[in-house]
């Protein structure tokens, strides 16, 4: 009898309050349906960040790749402009690939299961305390082999970009330092 009661008394609340009740009601399904969308995403990128995990041992690993590209070179040098045509297309695909995933595992490692993160990754290049150029995720390939070319250090830079999303899970620094040319590769997630 409770229960009928109960349901009597939410309807006679419903008739009286139209209005009110119907803008009550709309704003819980909006939040749940927020909250699931949010959840999703999460979970999406919790799947990504194990797909990832296994291509980044069997495909795209840092260091085949610069075993790869050793053997690869025009002269004995360590900058992109100077490799053969397959080790360069092999290069650019891992470049591409990293950029498409360093954002991916910084969204699951700086999010929260309810909330959206809004941090994004930067890669830096330092002399000492100094930033002397900031790299964004979007559209990064470009500015990976301008890095490259610049600072001749393709196997330092490839053996970063794989040891990067580790890092990024473990919310460690990291940064490597090259000693041809004095500087420091590093990240930032803001």
């Amino acid at each position: 009898m409770d229960f009928i009661a109960l349901l009597k008394a939410y309807v006679d609340e419903w008739i009286n309050n139209l209005f009110v009740m119907a803008f009550i009601h709309l704003f819980v399904i909006l939040l749940i349906r927020r909250l699931y969308k949010n959840a999703s995403i999460y979970m999406g990128t919790k799947k990504y960040v194990t797909k990832s995990n296994k291509l980044r041992r069997d495909k795209y690993n840092g260091v085949l790749l610069n075993e790869y590209t050793a053997k690869r070179r025009k002269r004995k040098t360590n900058t992109y402009k100077q490799l053969r045509a397959k080790a360069r297309l092999k290069v650019e695909g891992y470049f591409k690939y990293k950029e498409e995933e360093l954002p991916g595992i910084t969204n699951y490692s700086y999010g929260k299961l309810l909330k959206r993160n809004k941090q994004n990754i930067i890669i830096f290049i330092s002399n000492g305390k100094k930033k002397i150029k900031k790299i964004y995720m979007k559209k990064a390939f470009k500015q990976f082999v301008e890095l490259v070319n610049e600072y001749e250090c393709l196997d330092e830079f490839v053996l970063f970009l794989h040891n990067l999303p580790d890092a990024i899970i473990n919310r460690q620094d990291y940064d490597i330092y090259i000693n041809d040319s004095e500087v420091s590769i590093g990240y930032e997630i803001k």
